[in-house]
């Protein structure tokens, strides 16, 4: 452990830490990874890696005159989104390293009860709800923003759409293919390596000594020790 060093961290809360110059990397939510002491992997165990967006969707009701719950017609429904890193490993305790990168649901804060059949969505708590084009005031018709097709109103019965152009939704897609990509990157790169080094070596002639020679791991004669391979 002590002999990780960190060259690049990906992800926020739950970190992707990786040491590029000896070849691995580690995954933590610790601030002092030192004293966390978690997994370190190299990137040779790294057989495959993805991004997994789970969507979920509750189903936006309405109170009547008696309190009571009920659904609109058609039902309209408000849609959540987590957002998961699964990385698959060669290794002797576990194949699988799967976790979260977003701390709270992605779902533009949709109020999922209203007071009544024309009341118009807020954000839970009140306030103001940003998303992808700007913000959205309680008060707007359908509590859309300005030119958007509102989402209480009309035969719009999801806000799927709204919350996927949303910065936060765009901000945690990006970050988890950025992961992956390093990844899957740094995976072929090992792989590259170990099939250059497996390839047959080819007889040369020995510029400094004449030798027929086999170059080393290094690439150097194995008579003179001369540079071979530059």
């Amino acid at each position: 452990m002590a002999a990780f060093r960190v060259t690049r961290t990906l992800g926020e809360g739950m970190k992707v830490l990786l040491d590029e110059d000896d070849g691995r990397f580690m995954v933590t939510s610790a601030r002092n990874w030192q004293e966390a002491n978690p997994d370190v992997l190299s990137f040779s165990d790294v057989t495959g890696c993805k991004l997994d967006i789970d969507e979920s969707k509750t189903e936006i009701q309405y109170k009547d005159a008696e309190g009571k719950r009920q659904s609109f017609s058609p039902r309209r429904y408000a849609f959540s989104y987590d957002f998961y890193i699964v990385i698959n490993v060669n290794n002797p305790y576990f194949n699988e390293i799967r976790f979260k990168l977003n701390g709270s649901s992605v779902d533009n804060d949709e109020e999922t009860l209203l007071d009544g059949p024309d009341a118009q969505p807020s954000v839970k708590g009140g306030g103001l709800r940003t998303g992808g084009a700007g913000p959205i005031r309680p008060g707007m018709p359908g509590g859309s923003r300005p030119g958007a097709r509102p989402f209480m109103g009309g035969s719009r019965t999801s806000n799927a759409d709204e919350v996927r152009s949303s910065m936060e939704y765009r901000q945690y897609e990006e970050m988890g293919r950025e992961i992956r990509d390093a990844l899957l990157q740094v995976r072929e790169q090992v792989r590259n390596e170990a099939v250059a080094a497996a390839a047959p070596k080819t007889a040369l002639t020995c510029p400094f000594c004449g030798a027929t020679t086999t170059p080393d791991a290094s690439g150097c004669c194995e008579f003179c020790g001369g540079a071979v391979n530059g």
